[in-house]
């Protein structure tokens, strides 16, 4: 048995079908369109985009090598909020959409818990 019985009654409220499938794998999908960065790293208000040539371990092996803990010092790029709007040029109002849709996107998907976020440059990341 791969669960108890509590633990599907509270995550698998809903069927999983083909199409929920397809619907998430699409959402995936086009998140990695939206996200030109490899990963991210999430702390309830902070974002933190990595490319993995900035790393020296693979990514797929960070929550294992570093138990987890790990400190970031990086300079915070940019603020977005879901539902926040200002007088800025059409421009930097279209790419502040995308960047908020991919936010809703990750909200929605359980990625991240978070109606605004703070995009963090990393300058060094350590354990």
């Amino acid at each position: 048995k791969l669960y108890s019985k509590p633990f599907k009654d509270i995550h698998f409220k809903e069927k999983f079908s083909k199409e929920k499938f397809d619907v998430i794998k699409n959402k995936i999908n086009l998140l990695s369109k939206l996200i030109p960065f490899d990963s991210l790293l999430y702390n309830s208000e902070f974002i933190v985009l990595i490319d993995k040539d900035w790393l020296k371990a693979k990514k797929e092996h960070i929550g294992y090598t570093f138990d987890g803990n790990i400190t970031v010092v990086g300079r915070i790029g940019k603020f977005i909020e879901t539902g926040n709007e200002s007088d800025k040029p059409e421009l930097i109002k279209t790419l502040d959409q995308i960047q908020k849709y991919a936010i809703s996107l990750l909200n929605e998907l359980g990625f991240i818990k978070a109606e605004k976020a703070y995009l963090v440059n990393p300058i060094a990341i350590y354990y």
